[in-house]
């Protein structure tokens, strides 16, 4: 679901379900990963890093391509998979996250508010999908917001 807001931006990004299971994980060099994924399992218990997107690579000539990706979310966290975006206090929304890491999948690599703290300042409204964290209870990642469509159009 975290990854419906991208399919509608130009160009023509499509990310879609297939039937069958990627199981695994590798480690940041993907080996044997030729497939894009999504996966659950640790990465560094409760209330540390909620997910982690790697990038599978390749080098042709001088030019990195990017060939595919793995999404990690960490099973220690306490998360809230429901549709509506009243998210429990105490839990972290899936589709919320989901949203944020699909956003790495497109090969964007950092964050907001590493560069401008302003669209990242707490409480924000509304709050840009690619700001570096989140907090329990909240849904502020579900969809794109101005600045997060506008850097992915420049990019692209």
């Amino acid at each position: 679901d975290g990854s419906r807001k991208w399919n509608v931006l130009p160009p023509d990004l499509r990310f879609e379900k297939l039937s069958g299971d990627a199981t695994g994980w590798g480690a940041q060099d993907c080996p044997g990963f030729m497939q894009n994924a999504v996966h659950w399992g640790g990465i560094d218990g409760p209330a540390g890093m909620l997910g982690r997107t790697f990038h599978c690579t390749f080098l042709t000539g001088s030019e990195l391509f990017l060939e595919s990706f793995q999404i990690r979310y960490d099973s220690s966290e306490a998360w809230y998979s429901g549709i509506s975006s009243s998210v429990p206090n105490h839990q972290y929304d899936a589709f919320a996250l989901g949203a944020h890491e699909f956003g790495h999948a497109t090969g964007w690599r950092g964050h907001f508010g590493e560069e401008n703290t302003e669209l990242c300042k707490l409480p924000a409204d509304p709050r840009q999908t690619m700001c570096p964290s989140t907090s329990t209870g909240s849904s502020d990642w579900r969809t794109l917001e101005e600045h997060d469509r506008h850097t992915f159009d420049n990019a692209y």
